[in-house]
């Protein structure tokens, strides 16, 4: 099996200095210390009544969901959408007095950032591209995807509260190491320590040298720079705390050479997944959420990537565990093309699933275990896709 060759591994990493600045003030910008009672609000845009009563039975019942406004008509969706500022915007495209397009160009128009899911009977392939186009960031079909249109709703939810606020009664736990790989925390130890990291319901971070980041983020690892035998600190916070600490730990002893492998025949299995392990590369995390959502409901594994180079390290650190890799062709950090033709090197038989908003960035060949869905999509496309890809 072709290898990532050291020099290409050590040009991705070089690069990592210019961007980590950047994630490192998009991730300060994204936490609001003071908002721990303040649910992720949700306006709901349906001119029937008895389907918008539905969808707010459904959002009660979620933790953390709360809606704050309702809508019948382009008009009233417009006024209520720029008095509220929702977190989210449950959108249906057949409404009184014009289109849901409309109300979607008028939330883009000043550069809204809230998250708009369209949930809608009418989604042919033009439709998908005007909204996409428009600035929508899930589209999911009434018929078959209107739950899921909800889950997705608390998955972000969730995303948002644990990273914004750590509860009164975590957990909190704390271990103090010594970097044991000769390579210091480089490469794949440091793709070992996300891979773990990301199996615990913890808000875990590792400090050197007065520095720290979340051990979830290949990117803050790295540039913490800890090279064999530095001393850190790794702190744990929330459900999963000690557990979290324990593995980190362990890690560590051994030196990264053995990562636990979870048992496969424990994993929930609920659709036609059977414990896989898929790795997820996109850098929008609200993106990354919604696969992760339908993915492990459906039965499979996940780990994340926010750009091409953490899905190389991951990759290099999990070799033979990743069945299928989901990947944006589009990111600001080593793009979809460069990964994919480094994955191919590393794995010419590894099926991979192209995404993207632009249909002619995906060079998607007839002859490899590749295929493309277009962006946005729900569950209704991406099980089959992906489900083809491993089945060839």
């Amino acid at each position: 099996m072709a290898r990532l060759t050291q020099p290409t591994l050590n040009r991705a990493i070089d690069r990592l200095g210019a961007v980590a600045a950047i994630w490192q003030e998009w991730s300060m910008n994204k936490a609001h210390p003071d908002n721990d009672s303040v649910p992720f609000s949700v306006m709901l845009v349906e001119d029937n009544v008895s389907v918008r009563q539905r969808l707010r039975g459904l959002i009660d019942e979620k933790r953390g969901l709360h809606v704050v406004a309702e809508a019948g008509t382009v008009a009233e969706a417009r006024a209520l959408f720029d008095s509220v500022h929702p977190d989210a915007v449950l959108l249906d495209l057949a409404l009184l007095g014009g289109s849901g397009m409309d109300v979607l160009r008028h939330i883009r128009h000043d550069g809204g950032r809230s998250v708009v899911i369209v949930l809608s009977n009418y989604l042919e392939p033009e439709t998908y591209n005007r909204c996409s186009e428009l600035g929508a960031d899930f589209l999911f079909s009434k018929s078959d995807e209107f739950e899921q249109a909800i889950e997705t709703l608390s998955a972000l939810a969730e995303r948002e509260v644990f990273a914004n606020k750590h509860p009164a009664n975590a957990r909190r736990c704390r271990a103090q190491l010594a970097v044991t790989s000769p390579v210091g925390i480089h490469a794949r130890p440091a793709a070992m320590l996300v891979k773990q990291a990301q199996m615990f319901d913890a808000d875990i971070e590792i400090s050197h040298n007065g520095n720290s980041t979340s051990v979830k983020s290949i990117i803050g690892l790295l540039t913490l720079c800890a090279g064999y035998g530095a001393k850190v600190t790794v702190t744990a916070t929330g459900r999963d705390a000690d557990e979290a600490i324990r593995v980190i730990t362990n890690l560590f002893v051994r030196g990264f050479d053995e990562i636990p492998v979870p048992d496969a025949a424990a994993t929930q299995t609920t659709g036609p997944g059977k414990g896989e392990m898929i790795l997820v590369a996109d850098d929008s995390a609200d993106l990354r959420s919604m696969v992760r959502a339908i993915l492990e409901k459906h039965g499979y594994r996940v780990v994340e990537a926010r750009n091409g180079v953490e899905a190389v390290a991951l990759l290099t650190a999990n070799t033979g565990d990743i069945r299928a890799v989901i990947l944006d062709m589009i990111m600001k950090e080593l793009d979809g093309r460069e990964t994919m033709s480094i994955l191919r090197r590393m794995s010419p038989a590894l099926p991979v699933l192209a995404i993207s908003g632009d249909k002619q960035k995906a060079p998607v060949a007839d002859d490899s275990p590749t295929t493309f869905i277009k962006k946005p999509f729900g569950a209704a496309i991406l099980l089959p896709a992906l489900q083809d890809l491993l089945e060839r």
